[in-house]
C-alpha cells in the first residue's frame, strides 16, 4: 500500500511541448480546433502550429454529391487547418445550392464560400491520390464540336441554334479548396447587375477599395481573385480595376463563370442580381508579431497566335439580346470593306498548314476613357479578345459587346504549338522560383515578386480555358505539368473556364509588332496563381 500511495499521477501537460505539439499535429482539423479549445497553453500551441500558411484541396469523382461532399471535406480536414476562405467547385451534373449547402453545413458562415460550376476540374484525387485533369464536355457534344469541322463552313457555325444547343455535361466531380493565410484578411465582395444588364462597376471597385482600406489601411488588395458571370459585359469592369487597383495587385479569375456565393460575403445591392464576385486577399494591418508574409505570382500561357495584317472595324453592330457584335472591316493598307465571308476566307489563305479545327478571336485594341471618381480620368489602351461565331456576305459576327467604329484588331487563332512553347516558359519560371526558395510544401506575364532562400511554395491555382484538353494537345494533363513536375506534393486546384481566363497583364506574349498593351481577359490561355511565404525575419 505503501509503493501504490508514493506514486503521483501523470497528465498529458507533463510530457513536454515538443511531444505534445506533435500529437496536436496529427490531429483532424476538427478536432484540432477542440483541442485549442481545451487551455490557454493547448491554445498556444495550437497557435504555434498554425502560424504557417496551407491551401488544402481534393477532388472527388463520386456520383453522389452528397458522398463526394463527404470525401472531400474528409480529406482537406485531415490535418490541422483554419479556414480563411474556401472554393468548391462542381461538375456541370450536379446542382451549385446543393454543393453550396452541404459546404456551408461543414464549414460554417463565418469564411467567404464560392461554388462556382466549372467546365472542368484539376485536382488531386481522394480514391488514388494521383492529379487529374477532368474536362466536363460530354462525349456527343465532343463529336459535334470537332469532329464536324465547322470552323471551315461559315454556313454551319452562323446558325444561331449551333451556339444555343444544349451542352451534355460528364464526369460528376466536386472539388473542394480551403485556404489558411496568417497575416492576411480575405473577404468576398460581390458585384450587382441592373435590370438592363449593366454591371454596378463603381460600387463594385469603391467596395473594394474601402474592404482594402479597413483590413489593410491601404486600398489596393494584394490579390483579387475574380468570378465574373457568363455573358457579363466585362470591358467595363475590368478597365476600372485596372486603373483603381495599385500595379502591384495581382488580378486572376474566370470571365465566363456559373456561381454562387456564400458565408461571409460583403452583398453590393440586393435589389439586384449579383453578376460577379470578387475574393479579396489583403495584408492585415494588425498581422500579429513572429507572422512572416504572403506573395502571390501570376503566369501565364498563352495559346493563340496572330494571323495576317491588321483590320479596323467600318461599321458596328450590337446585338445586345444576344450579347453579340456584326461588323465590317477594312484590311491594313486597303480601302475595300470587307463583309463577314470575305474576312474569313482571307484569314484562311493566311494559316499556315492549316491547324486542325482552329477557333478564331479577333484582338480587338481598344482606347478608352477610364474615370475614377468625378473627376480623375485616365486614357486605357487594352487589348480585348472577341471569339468568332462566323460570318456571311454581310457580317463578320464576334462574341461580346464595346468594339467601335474605328477600333484596329488583328485576328488569333488557337494554336497547340504556340500553347506548348508558352507552357516551356512557365515551366522554366517556377524552375527558376523553385531555385530560390528553400523549400516547396504540400508560385502579368511572369512572376513579379522575388523569393528569398528561405521561401516556402505552399499552393497553386490554375485558371485554364475548356479547349485546352488532351484534344488540343493531342496529350493529357499538360496545363498542370509546370507546377506538378517544379512543386511536386504541393496542393494544386484547377478550372476549366468557357470563354475568358482573367490574368492582369500586357500583350507582349501574343508576339504583336504594334506595340505592348494592357491585356487582361485572355482566350485558350491558362493563367497560373502561385502562393509563397516568407517567414518571419527572413525579408521579401
Amino acid at each position: 500500500m505503501g509503493d501504490r500511495s508514493r506514486k503521483t499521477i501523470t497528465t498529458i501537460d507533463a510530457i513536454g511541448d515538443d511531444l505534445f505539439r506533435n500529437i496536436l499535429n496529427r490531429l483532424p482539423a476538427v478536432h484540432f480546433a477542440s483541442a485549442a479549445c481545451v487551455s490557454r497553453s493547448w491554445h498556444r500551441v495550437c497557435d504555434s502550429i498554425l502560424s504557417t500558411p496551407k491551401l488544402a484541396s481534393a477532388l472527388s469523382l463520386n456520383p453522389s454529391i452528397q458522398d463526394a461532399v463527404e470525401e472531400v471535406c474528409s480529406k482537406v480536414f485531415a490535418e490541422p487547418i483554419r479556414p480563411h476562405f474556401a472554393i468548391v467547385a462542381i461538375g456541370q451534373s450536379f446542382e451549385m445550392h446543393v454543393a453550396l449547402r452541404l459546404i456551408t453545413k461543414k464549414l460554417g458562415s463565418g469564411i467567404p464560400i464560392i461554388c462556382t460550376a466549372a467546365f472542368g476540374l484539376m485536382g488531386r484525387d481522394v480514391a488514388t491520390n494521383s492529379f487529374k485533369e477532368i474536362p466536363q464536355w460530354g462525349e456527343e457534344e465532343e463529336d459535334d464540336f470537332f469532329n464536324n469541322g465547322y470552323m471551315y463552313d461559315p454556313s454551319v457555325y452562323a446558325d444561331p441554334e449551333f451556339w444555343d444547343r444544349p451542352k451534355t455535361p460528364s464526369n460528376p466531380a466536386v472539388l473542394l479548396t480551403v485556404g489558411f493565410l496568417p497575416g492576411m484578411k480575405v473577404a468576398a465582395v460581390t458585384m450587382s447587375q441592373s435590370k438592363k444588364d449593366v454591371p454596378c462597376v463603381d460600387e463594385f471597385v469603391t467596395n473594394i477599395r474601402e474592404c482594402s482600406a479597413i483590413a489593410s489601411g491601404v486600398t489596393s488588395p494584394i490579390a483579387i481573385m475574380l468570378f465574373v458571370g457568363l455573358g457579363t459585359y466585362m470591358d467595363p469592369v475590368l478597365e476600372k480595376l485596372d486603373c483603381a487597383m495599385s500595379p502591384e495587385t495581382a488580378i486572376v479569375g474566370d470571365g465566363s463563370s456559373v456561381f454562387l456565393c456564400g458565408g461571409n460575403c460583403v452583398q453590393q445591392n440586393s435589389k439586384y442580381s449579383v453578376a460577379g464576385v470578387g475574393l479579396l486577399f489583403m495584408r492585415d494591418r494588425d498581422k500579429p508579431h513572429g507572422i512572416g508574409n504572403i506573395q502571390f505570382h501570376v503566369a501565364l500561357s498563352t495559346g493563340m497566335s496572330p494571323i495576317g495584317p491588321m483590320y479596323k472595324a467600318v461599321s458596328v453592330r450590337e446585338i445586345r439580346d444576344k450579347g453579340t457584335t456584326w461588323l465590317t472591316a477594312r484590311r491594313e493598307g486597303s480601302i475595300d470593306k470587307l463583309d463577314g465571308q470575305s474576312i474569313l476566307h482571307q484569314i484562311y489563305d493566311e494559316m499556315p498548314g492549316r491547324i486542325k479545327y482552329p477557333s478564331l478571336c479577333l484582338g480587338v485594341l481598344k482606347r478608352r476613357k477610364c474615370f475614377l471618381g468625378s473627376s480623375e480620368m485616365k486614357w486605357i489602351t487594352s487589348q480585348v479578345f472577341h471569339e468568332v461565331h462566323g460570318g456571311d456576305e454581310a457580317h463578320l459576327f464576334v462574341e461580346g459587346r464595346g468594339i467601335k467604329s474605328g477600333d484596329p484588331f488583328r485576328v488569333f487563332q488557337s494554336d497547340s504549338h504556340k500553347a506548348l512553347s508558352s507552357l516551356e516558359k512557365v515551366c522554366d519560371k517556377f524552375r527558376s522560383l523553385k531555385q530560390h526558395s528553400s523549400s516547396a510544401v504540400g508560385s502579368s506575364s511572369c512572376l513579379t515578386p522575388t523569393l528569398g532562400n528561405n521561401d516556402i511554395i505552399f499552393g497553386g491555382i490554375i485558371f485554364a480555358c475548356i479547349g485546352r484538353d488532351d484534344r488540343f494537345f493531342n496529350k493529357y494533363d499538360v496545363d498542370s505539368t509546370p507546377f506538378v513536375e517544379n512543386f511536386p506534393g504541393v496542393p494544386l486546384a484547377g478550372l476549366y473556364c468557357g470563354n475568358f481566363e482573367l490574368c492582369r497583364g500586357d500583350s507582349s506574349s501574343y508576339d504583336q509588332e504594334s506595340g505592348s498593351y494592357l491585356s487582361f481577359a485572355h482566350s485558350y490561355s491558362s493563367v497560373y496563381f502561385v502562393m509563397s511565404y516568407t517567414p518571419s525575419g527572413s525579408g521579401i
